[in-house]
């Protein structure tokens, strides 16, 4: 079976690693390897495939799986809630933490001010905020979310979520 670009520059990669671990480094800037795998892009390369966005009825959905009472189920509905309304990425919503101070190699954090959210985060390009007002119902709102577990450690689990917010 063909493989992707991705996966063929991603095994010369690991083989390239694995080489130098061994004391035999790869150059993978050699002109037989770059023109091969020059040749490769031009011939097979693909455009990245766009996900399909979810509509607010998708998430409706996702939320109701969520065991209510529990401190994961409440720390991925906010995570969820979070990420929808400010258009977040995973990767931006999991770096995530309660506060400018708890952590120092965190990727952004969380205010909570009187008229939503202000979500600071750290990306290429330098320090991005975000702002996130309230839902339209308590079951929607991203605010809310957060604010039920602000008593409990949701407000601790947020920033320490494993990658893949459902379980």
């Amino acid at each position: 079976m063909p493989k992707s670009v991705a996966t063929i520059e991603r095994r010369l990669a690991a083989t390239g690693w694995n080489c130098a671990q061994r004391g035999m480094p790869l150059d993978r800037k050699n002109r037989a390897i770059a023109t091969v795998m020059a040749g490769i892009r031009n011939k097979h390369a693909a455009p990245p495939r766009q996900k399909e966005a979810i509509l607010p009825e998708d998430l409706i959905v996702m939320l109701e799986t969520f065991h209510g009472g529990s401190l994961r189920g409440l720390r991925d509905r906010a995570m969820l809630l979070i990420g929808f309304a400010g258009g977040l990425r995973r990767s931006e919503i999991t770096g995530l933490d309660l506060g400018r101070s708890q952590t120092d190699n965190g990727r952004g954090w969380i205010e909570i001010l009187d008229k939503g959210l202000l979500v600071t985060l750290r990306g290429k390009t330098g320090w991005r905020e975000v702002e996130i007002g309230r839902g339209s119902s308590d079951a929607t709102c991203p605010i809310g979310a957060v604010e039920t577990g602000s008593s409990s450690t949701i407000r601790k689990t947020i920033a320490h979520a494993p990658s893949s917010p459902v379980s």
